[in-house]
């Protein structure tokens, strides 16, 4: 190869391979999120629904500001509640949020995921655009809106499913009307009952596996 042809050649590579968008600190929460899912999802059967539990327990309290969405999740009758009460609230939302990834990502078809952009939002707050591409080619919007925390940075404090519906307003009718009905042992009691019953699905759902 002649020189002037290396010279192109370098000049091609230099030039023409597009720079990697550098993420932003809100972007690098979802993208850490979104590493130990698809590390959890790839390992699932090794890992079981109690591995991935585990494994991904620290993770959701690292990117989600879980304080911020038990208040949210139960509006007014926050104020109402007593410092042991709250406590209680914000361990049962972490269990459930914890028990739902683990149930859901239990295996790895050839997902992938992409964050497409981020604007801003109200208060400060920033929404992250993703999709979670299926192995068919076919993609899942989500959304995740995120907003700045004195001790942990940007954490996530609601998720747009089809980035359209707002978990925590989902959360926030079905929560309500819970605790009106049946007192705040009345909903701590349901979002264990949830947590139970994403561990039973699981553990059903491995055992026809195995026999399988």
């Amino acid at each position: 190869m002649t020189r002037f042809a290396v010279l192109l050649v370098l000049a091609v590579v230099w030039l023409g391979a597009p720079a990697r968008a550098e993420q932003t600190p809100a972007q690098a929460v979802v993208a850490t999120l979104y590493d130990e899912l698809l590390a959890v999802m790839k390992a699932a059967d090794a890992l079981g629904y109690a591995g991935r539990r585990d494994r991904l327990d620290p993770v959701i309290v690292e990117v989600y500001d879980l304080p911020t969405i038990a208040r949210g999740s139960i509006g007014r009758a926050w104020k109402t509640l007593a410092p042991g009460q709250r406590k209680r609230l914000i361990a049962a939302m972490r269990r459930l949020t914890v028990a739902t990834y683990a149930a859901r990502f239990d295996g790895y078809a050839g997902e992938s995921f992409r964050i497409l952009s981020e604007t801003p939002g109200p208060r400060g707050t920033v929404l992250v655009a993703t999709e979670i591409v299926k192995s068919t080619g076919e993609p899942v919007r989500l959304n995740y809106l995120l907003r700045p925390t004195k001790t942990r940075g940007w954490q996530i404090v609601d998720v747009y499913l089809k980035g359209v519906y707002s978990e925590l307003a989902l959360k926030r009718a079905e929560y309500g009307a819970v605790i009106k009905r049946e007192g705040f042992d009345g909903l701590v009691a349901a979002i264990e009952r949830k947590v139970d019953a994403f561990a039973a699905k699981a553990q059903a759902k491995a055992e026809t596996k195995a026999k399988s």
